[in-house]
Parts: C-alpha cells; sequence; structure tokens
C-alpha cells in the first residue's frame, strides 16, 4: 500500500504548478480538484482546490473522492498492452475473435471483422461516440448500461458509422469492447481450472412465455434468435421478471456457433446443475 503522508520535498515548479491549477479551476469555474504526485508509493505533494460539495461549504480535502469519468480509458488501454506485452493477445487481433457478439450489428461495409484492437484503442473502428443512442434527454432516457446483455440487445440496432480505420470519431463503446477482451480468460487459464466450471449467461430457465418473446424478435444479421434479444423483449414488452444468478466461478463461454464443440467437449461427463 502507498504511504499517503507526504514523505519528502515536493518536486521543482510545484508552487507554480498548484497557483496554474488555481487560476484554471477559476476560470473555467471548476468547484473542486486535486493534484498530486507521488513516486515509488510515496507522496511527493497534494494540493486541493474548492469544494467537494459547495452547498453543504465542504472543501475538498485528502479523502474526497471523483468521478473519473473516461479517464478510465487510459487505465483500459494500460490493461491492454499489458496482455499484449504477456503474449495474450496481439493489437492486430481481430475484435469478433473475443466479441463476437460484434457481428449483431448494421455493417453497411460488410468490414466487421476486419476492426481490429488497434482500431478501437485508436477510435478508428467505426462505433458511434455514445454508449447509448439516445440523447434527446428525456427523464426516461437510461445514462449508462449496467451489463453486458443489455449492450448486446441494442447491437442491432446500432450500425457502424464509417469504414473501420479510416479515420478517428471518439467512441466510448469501443472501449467497452476492449474492457470485454480484458474480461476473458484465455485458454491457458481456462485449461488450469479443470471440468468442474459453470456455463455462461446462455444458460437459462424459462416457462413457456419465452416463445411468444422469441418469435417477437427478429433473427439476428447471422441467421440465429440471439436468447438476450427474447429476454430483453420479454422483460419490456411481456413484464416478465427475470432474476440474474451471479457467480464468482469460472466459466465457459458459449456466445457463437464456433464455441459449440469446444464447450460440448469440455462439457462431457459434466453434470450440469440449474
Amino acid at each position: 500500500m502507498p504511504s499517503w503522508a507526504q514523505s519528502a520535498a515536493p518536486p521543482n515548479g510545484w508552487a507554480n504548478f498548484t497557483r496554474l491549477l488555481e487560476a484554471y479551476t477559476d476560470s473555467d469555474h471548476i468547484v473542486g480538484a486535486s493534484a498530486i504526485v507521488m513516486r515509488d508509493g510515496k507522496v511527493l505533494a497534494r494540493h486541493n482546490v474548492g469544494f467537494a460539495d459547495k452547498a453543504a461549504g465542504k472543501r475538498v480535502d485528502d479523502r474526497s473522492i471523483f468521478h473519473w469519468g473516461s479517464v478510465t480509458k487510459t487505465l483500459t488501454a494500460i490493461s491492454i498492452m499489458q496482455l499484449r506485452d504477456r503474449g495474450k493477445l496481439s493489437l492486430d487481433d481481430k475484435v469478433t475473435r473475443w466479441v463476437p457478439e460484434l457481428r449483431l450489428m448494421h455493417d453497411p461495409y460488410g468490414m466487421i471483422d476486419s476492426i481490429t484492437i488497434r482500431m478501437l484503442m485508436s477510435h478508428s473502428a467505426g462505433f458511434q461516440n455514445g454508449t447509448w443512442p439516445y440523447g434527446s434527454g428525456e427523464a426516461w432516457e437510461p445514462f449508462e448500461p449496467t451489463e453486458w446483455a443489455q449492450l448486446v440487445a441494442m447491437m442491432p440496432y446500432q450500425q457502424l458509422h464509417f469504414k473501420p480505420g479510416t479515420k478517428y470519431s471518439y467512441s466510448n463503446p469501443g472501449f467497452i469492447y476492449l474492457a470485454r477482451i480484458i474480461e476473458k480468460p484465455d485458454p491457458a487459464t481456462l485449461d488450469s481450472l479443470g471440468a468442474d466450471l459453470y456455463v455462461s449467461m446462455n444458460c437459462w430457465r424459462f416457462d413457456a412465455r419465452i416463445f411468444d418473446a422469441c418469435r417477437a424478435v427478429p433473427l439476428s444479421p447471422r441467421g440465429e434468435l440471439e436468447l438476450p434479444l427474447a429476454v430483453q423483449h420479454a422483460m419490456t414488452a411481456g413484464r416478465m421478471r427475470v432474476r440474474a444468478i451471479r457467480t464468482d466461478e469460472a466459466v465457459l463461454d458459449l456466445s457463437s456457433r464456433a464455441d459449440i464443440a469446444s464447450v460440448a467437449k469440455r462439457l462431457e461427463g459434466v453434470e450440469v446443475r440449474l
């Protein structure tokens, strides 16, 4: 754990930096800000400006929590580069190798399978800016999705906005897809876990109402029925309640036809528990 007590002299130029910080926060009408310099786990300098809660008169202090927003994209990119350095993936890997659900998206250029991890990291894959395609400011509009299934359910109603690799356009969902890649275990990790694994979200228990939902949703671009779409329809149009069972155990990912053979082999002789 880092030592949070300031334990060394501040770096050269720190006083000038803090004056600039205060000037910028004042000119840009920023309510509160904080800056910190660390080296080898030790705090060299910190400076707090303004309020954590202006209405309550609470000033920013060493324990104030900030909304980081898209600063997390930097951390996601670092994680991808660490996986690259460990030989777990290549920046030129096709994204659909890791996130096959992207083939659900409308692709007017026929290039979804050409998108690489490098394109996601450089915001040049062709995906939209906002995570949700909502922007009219209605009170009912969701801010951000909280589950991967919600993102998958929206993919057939989104499209690539330009040919992948041809230009820059900032994209939130592009980095969510990178996070999805980071979450996936590599084959060596799966092999080390043995045969006693759980099947992932494609294992469901339904009553007869799911058949009506299946009839109501369109087939995917691959001509397949995507159960997450049917579940979403059943929840919204049919008012069917769905309970997700969370597990911290490893899972076998059955997300495309290409996964069927490997998952079937892994489950040979294994009793599936629902």
